[in-house]
């Protein structure tokens, strides 16, 4: 074929021709060829092979790269009768007997078929078994293979089916590739999210909680190499979208791919048509870096329109983050507490389930867990009423709450018992999760508050399922969970109250969430790399607009961690939970240092949202860099906050792309380099100056861009603390909101706004200002261009200069509003 080319073609032309061919011959690869034979699934992204003969996976293929992803993946099936007794069989056993195909949609010509296989399995005595293959798409893009499986057979008795995923992932593929996990709320053990294919020689238990026998039902890999990922997740049962957690058995990666838990259904016969008995498993392929997936995930249409649904409904305005210190609140800000009710967090008993204090005579007991005719505590409604009061006499700003277990067993039950889906032997009672009582529960918690007189509900519960429930036969998916946070969450906003939850990673309807095991917290074997994606995770699957508070905060003892704990919280703003704990030394609680400020910086800017605009370096993708860096975005504001692990103070250089960033290069840019103060521990104290401010140094610059990228030079970054940019195009920052100075600059904040731009051909800066706060604004104006008035709408206003942040600032105060600001000679 270059012969014929080469006669053809004139001779000047001849050596660009064949040196291209050379360059892109010896640039690729060889492509993994795709075996003949098999069924297929196939579209311009993907294809998947499927075995005629069981029907399980028998290969993926990205086609654009042309590189085999997956080896082959199958189920095991695992029967589970009331007795305990489990039969465990292989999806290989299943025998194809018949199967059906659509063709793609003739005006997407690059999108791809669907396919179903019908099955029955020998080991199973009158089985049907139905294996649907198809595309879901990520933006007009069909990288997400979908496998469903569906199953029906007669049972004598109850049967519960669940079921594991192994997949076996492409020899090529998993070399030295990263796998990964979102670590959820609360694991316990091995919490690492982040280890190379190298490191794992035996299986290694990925848990969704602190049960061994809940795993985690995704997973996800990267090939640094080729720039190519593959995730795997349960994506639904029935017709519903759940939370990726297993049922009742483990998720593990092991040596050659990994072995992921998914999730279950009571056998039904056919006769039945019952629609919850299918699981639908995604195997999703990504490119760009490894955090690609994490957005398209959310972005899939089932679970963005519950995400969507809990942003517009979030009433979070003025509303501050718990603990905010009362000297740095402005008018109209309020403070969400929860006070804990019980004796101890549970462990020493729980109140009566369903009685609500809704009246002077309402009487709340906590029982013991050992005694069930033992009250630890009793409390009427009359005492939690002014205890609530005399928290808003000494603190108008504080929107109280209710923080109470209220699990053990009640006469309420007596005319309910079809709401008892099991008894404990110490008394505490597992209700069936059913509208009846949600809407029970529902009820009585808004009467309570509304007696209460509190702004605020604490449940310490998550977007928990997998009830199993052998006497109706019914297994409790996400959507009930769903539409219990719901219904509770829409209430509550009803009577302008909040919901705070201890919610899983990428739960939603609530408010105010903590988040257990953050990656702040000391764990043997835990990286700054883990810490750093698990803290992560957290921030891009929190819902826009709520409030994340991590877990654990400790100022000193064996596991202290008030540096990363603070690092991590400014650098992917997240708020601190209400103060920090600390350890007895010699009999006595030392005092905290006090970081009140923390809580005033986070909250100017809590709603920002972690972007990718092409950082570099980026920690997630660069292996070997030894900076910590995120990318967030609030308004017109991009962060780069950046932590040095390097062993002593140095330079950093950091960069983004203009483009992704949408930067105009005809306008000047704006970065200010924000140094945090080091983190006291427990018996220290900041100086008297330093106490109310967070930042040690602000300096401000007017940075230029190269042709594509945005370099940032950092000078003198200290190990370990946090150097917080701020980079804008608006030449203008908020620097007090209604008479509080900011911590930030930033020309959005706390719910006011200032926007505008620079002429330098008419060597004038206008601005214009909304929000319904007291401003005072620092604009930039370029002393070269000779004295200056400023005018707010028109009148002039007095300004004073400043330049103790290396920049000619013009500083004047404009009412609350909309306004116009001219700065003019």
């Amino acid at each position: 074929m270059t012969r014929r080319l080469s006669l053809a073609v004139p001779k000047n032309l001849l050596l660009p021709v064949v040196l291209m061919s050379c360059t892109l011959v010896s640039a690729e690869e060889p492509r993994d060829p795709i075996p003949r034979g098999g069924g297929r699934l196939k579209n311009h992204w993907a294809t998947c092979v499927i075995s005629m003969k069981s029907g399980h996976i028998a290969g993926i293929w990205d086609n654009i790269s042309g590189r085999r992803l997956v080896q082959e993946s199958y189920e095991t099936y695992r029967l589970t009768t009331p007795d305990g007794k489990t039969i465990t069989i292989s999806e290989k056993d299943d025998r194809v007997h018949s199967a059906i195909s659509t063709a793609p949609p003739p005006n997407r010509p690059r999108w791809g078929n669907q396919t179903a296989y019908f099955a029955r399995n020998p080991k199973i005595p009158g089985s049907e078994i139905r294996k649907s293959y198809y595309f879901a798409l990520v933006g007009e893009e069909q990288r997400i293979v979908c496998r469903s499986v569906s199953i029906t057979a007669p049972t004598e008795q109850a049967t519960l089916f669940t079921s594991v995923s192994h997949t076996i992932l492409a020899p090529r593929f998993r070399k030295d590739s990263l796998y990964h996990y979102v670590v959820p709320q609360g694991v316990a053990g091995d919490q690492r999210p982040l280890i190379r294919s190298p490191q794992i020689t035996k299986p290694l238990i990925r848990r969704d909680h602190s049960n061994d026998r809940q795993g985690r039902a995704a997973s996800d890999i990267f090939q640094p190499k080729w720039k190519i990922g593959l995730s795997q997740y349960l994506y639904r049962v029935g017709r519903h979208w759940v939370y990726p957690v297993g049922l009742r058995n483990p998720t593990h990666w092991t040596d050659n791919g990994w072995q992921i838990a998914s999730g279950g259904f009571f056998l039904a016969d056919k006769s039945e048509n019952k629609r919850t008995n299918r699981l639908e498993m995604r195997y999703h392929i990504f490119g760009e870096d490894r955090l690609a997936v994490h957005e398209e995930y959310l972005g899939l249409p089932e679970l963005a329109k519950i995400r969507n649904d809990t942003q517009q409904k979030l009433r979070l305005e003025k509303v501050r983050t718990p603990g905010t210190p009362a000297r740095f609140l402005r008018p109209g800000d309020r403070v969400p507490t929860a006070s804990l009710i019980n004796i101890g967090s549970g462990d020493k008993g729980q109140f009566r389930y369903g009685v609500y204090a809704t009246s002077d005579e309402s009487r709340l007991e906590q029982i013991s867990p050992t005694d069930s005719k033992k009250v630890v505590l009793s409390l009427t409604g009359k005492q939690l009423k002014e205890r609530f009061a005399q928290q808003r006499k000494k603190n108008p700003a504080l929107m109280g709450g209710m923080y109470i277990y209220r699990r053990h067993e009640s006469p309420i039950l007596i005319d309910h018992l079809d709401w008892l889906a099991s008894r404990t032997p110490n008394g505490l009672v597992n209700l069936r999760p059913i509208k009846e009582v949600f809407e029970f529960e529902t009820r009585g918690i808004v009467a309570e508050s509304d007696y209460l007189g509190t702004g605020v509900y604490y449940w310490d519960a998550a977007l928990d399922a997998g009830q199993v429930d052998w006497e109706r036969r019914t297994v409790s998916q996400t959507q009930s969970a769903i539409d219990r946070w719901k219904m509770l969450f829409d209430a509550l906003h009803q009577r302008d109250k909040l919901l705070w939850t201890n919610s899983r990673t990428g739960s939603a309807y609530y408010d105010i969430t903590y988040y257990e095991a953050s990656g702040a917290q000391k764990i043997t074997g835990k990286s700054w790399r883990d810490a750093a994606d698990m803290d992560l995770m957290n921030k891009i699957y929190q819902v826009p607009g709520t409030i994340h508070v991590p877990l654990y905060w400790w100022n000193n003892g064996p596991e202290e961690n008030t540096q990363i704990y603070q690092n991590h919280c400014l650098a992917l703003a997240l708020s601190p939970r209400d103060g920090a704990w600390s350890r007895e030394v010699d009999g006595k609680l030392p005092e905290s240092a006090d970081d009140g400020v923390l809580f005033e910086v986070i909250d100017e800017f809590r709603n920002a949202r972690f972007v990718r605009i092409g950082l570099e370096p980026a920690w997630w993708n660069d292996l070997k860099t030894k900076i910590e860096a995120y990318t967030l975005q609030l308004g017109p504001t991009w962060f780069l906050n950046v932590i040095s692990h390097r062993k002593k103070s140095s330079n950093v250089t950091a960069s983004i792309d203009t483009a992704r960033a949408k930067l105009d290069p005809q306008q000047p840019i704006f970065c200010w380099q924000h140094q945090a103060r080091k983190a006291l521990k427990a018996g220290s104290q900041y100086p008297a100056k330093q106490v109310d401010r967070y930042f040690t140094s602000t300096q401000l610059a007017v940075v230029k861009p190269t042709e594509k990228r945005l370099v940032l030079s950092l000078p003198d970054v200290p190990p370990e603390i946090l150097r917080m940019c701020t980079i804008t195009q608006v030449p203008a920052w908020i620097v007090s909101a209604d008479g509080v100075a900011t911590q930030l600059r930033l020309p959005q904040t706390l719910g006011s706004t200032v926007s505008g731009k620079v002429d330098q051909a008419q060597r004038q800066v206008t601005l214009e200002t909304s929000g319904n706060r007291r401003l005072t604004l620092a604009a930039w104006w370029d002393a070269g261009w000779g004295k200056v008035r400023v005018r707010v709408d028109g009148t002039e206003v007095p300004h004073r200069v400043d330049q103790a942040s290396g920049q000619h600032l013009l500083v004047f105060d404009v009412p609350t509003g909309s306004h116009r600001v001219q700065l003019a000679p």
